[in-house]
């Protein structure tokens, strides 16, 4: 039994010896396989710019959309073209001026937009490009009407503000009229109750004032009644008196 037992001690001995020596090539391929750890992730935070939030971009580029596509019909222009001159942080009236320049005096509009970045004046373009006054007025009289457009929209969102103040002032106009006929209303009714109370008060009043009236009255018949009775009895008493003398 004893030799039994050691025979068993070291047959388990030895297939645990044989499964490491089988594990350990393994073990060392992984890991000579294995990824490269990562780096440390980094605080994002410090370089990502605050997210902007679509809603407040909307009407602006609504907005823009309309402006670019009026420039691209009026001036011929390209989206493209039209948007390396927005990349180039010129505003939508400097190439609107740049295009009318460009359009009059024959020029590039890359001449005609360095000089804008310069911040020259419209005269002072002139006198570089040898524009003539007609020229200069062709340009205004050309820009004149998209200046205008401008214009024509932003009376119409005032007039429309306006109106919107407007409407609103004779809604609470309105709205105070009904409140106070509703107030009136219900004062009548307030009223109403309010004379009803007191209708009933003085017509309880004067039941009053009929009940003792004809409680008066039949305290005076009753009266009345024992005074005659008691005329009787004392006209007996007499007839009795004489009798009793006549006797």
């Amino acid at each position: 039994m004893k030799i039994a037992l050691i025979l068993a001690s070291i047959m388990f001995l030895n297939s645990n010896l044989f499964a490491q020596v089988a594990s350990t090539p393994a073990a060392a391929d992984s890991s000579s396989t294995a990824a490269p750890a990562t780096p440390p992730a980094t605080d994002s935070s410090s370089t990502t710019p605050p997210a902007v939030s679509p809603t407040d971009t909307a009407p602006k580029a609504a907005k823009g959309a309309k402006i670019e596509k009026m420039i691209e019909e009026k001036y011929n222009i390209s989206a493209d073209a039209l948007a390396k001159l927005r990349d180039e942080k010129l505003g939508y009236g400097q190439i609107i001026m740049a295009l009318e320049i460009s359009k009059v005096s024959g020029k590039s509009v890359d001449d005609v937009t360095s000089l804008l970045k310069d911040k020259k004046s419209l005269k002072d373009i002139a006198k570089e490009l040898n524009l003539s006054k007609e020229d200069i007025e062709k340009i205004r009289k050309d820009i004149k009407p998209v200046r205008e457009e401008g214009k024509e929209r932003k009376e119409e969102k005032k007039d429309k503000k306006e109106d919107k103040k407007e409407d609103k002032k004779e809604d609470r106009k309105e709205d105070k009229k009904e409140d106070r006929k509703e107030d009136k209303k219900e004062d009548r009714k307030e009223d109403k109750k309010e004379d009803r109370k007191e209708d009933k008060k003085e017509d309880r009043k004067e039941d009053r004032k009929e009940d003792r009236k004809e409680d008066r009255r039949e305290d005076r018949k009753e009266a009345r009644k024992e005074d005659r009775k008691d005329d009787r009895k004392d006209d007996r008493k007499d007839d009795r008196k004489d009798d009793r003398r006549q006797k």
